[in-house]
Order: C-alpha cells, then sequence, then structure tokens
C-alpha cells in the first residue's frame, strides 16, 4: 500500500503520537516533513490513528492517517 501527502506540508513523527514523554514532561516527536504530491510507502499497519511510512530516500515514520490519500502502487506511478 502506498500514500500520497496532500497538505502543503505534512509532519512525519518519531512514533505513533504526536508528542512523547520524557522526564523532562512531553516533547515535539516530529522528526521530518512531507510535501505536497510526495509519494511513500505504506509499511504497517494504523498505530493510533498514524501510519507507518517510508520515504523515498529511506526515511520512516509515522505520519496521521488522515493526512495521507491512500493508493496503489500503479497509481503512485502515474502520479
Amino acid at each position: 500500500m502506498y500514500g500520497l501527502f496532500y497538505k502543503a506540508i505534512t509532519s512525519i513523527y518519531e512514533i505513533p503520537s504526536e508528542t512523547r514523554n520524557t522526564e523532562y514532561g512531553s516533547v515535539s516527536s516530529i522528526t521530518d516533513e512531507g510535501l505536497h504530491g510526495m509519494g511513500v510507502a505504506i509499511t504497517g499497519s494504523e498505530e493510533n490513528g498514524f501510519l507507518p511510512i517510508r520515504t523515498f530516500y529511506n526515511y520512516t515514520g509515522y505520519v496521521k492517517k488522515e493526512e495521507l490519500h491512500i493508493l496503489p502502487l500503479i497509481a503512485l506511478k502515474e502520479w
């Protein structure tokens, strides 16, 4: 399964959550950003409303499910 970012900028998270708890409190776990029209591979099952993804440059992370347009590989190639 594959996905396509349809927002101008989409946050890619380190873990399937917008924040993580540390001994210093909650911190943001944003580690990268996806840009409009960029395709990604979906590498697993949904967790807490997030999908695990891998970018074309082999970066892995999690994206909110509602921020991806899910499509098959043939449609992504046509895009």
